[in-house]
């Protein structure tokens, strides 16, 4: 029986689907293999940044304005969210 591939990281991959997967009307081949599967375990790894500075995150608390910077764990960046300063 082949050995299913390893990632760069050193993780396991899936195996890749036998031949005799059966693709249920409507449904992309792709989810027809996942369908058949009992569990799955995705490991996602995110860098959060928030760029504000100690002065602003003491004196402003929750309200405080920030920018984060999400980069997932090859550094590529992802999401960044930019809240303004509000005054409730």
């Amino acid at each position: 029986m082949q050995q299913p591939p390893v990632s760069p990281e050193g993780v396991q991959m899936m195996p890749p689907p036998s031949t005799m997967v059966v693709v249920p009307q409507g449904l992309p081949p792709g989810l027809a293999y996942l369908q058949s599967l009992d569990k799955i375990n995705i490991h996602q790894i995110f860098d959060l940044v928030e760029d504000t500075d100690c002065m602003t995150r003491q004196c402003c608390g929750p309200a405080r304005p920030f920018l984060m910077n999400i980069t997932d764990n090859q550094g590529q960046p992802l999401l960044s969210l930019d809240r303004p300063f509000r005054v409730s």
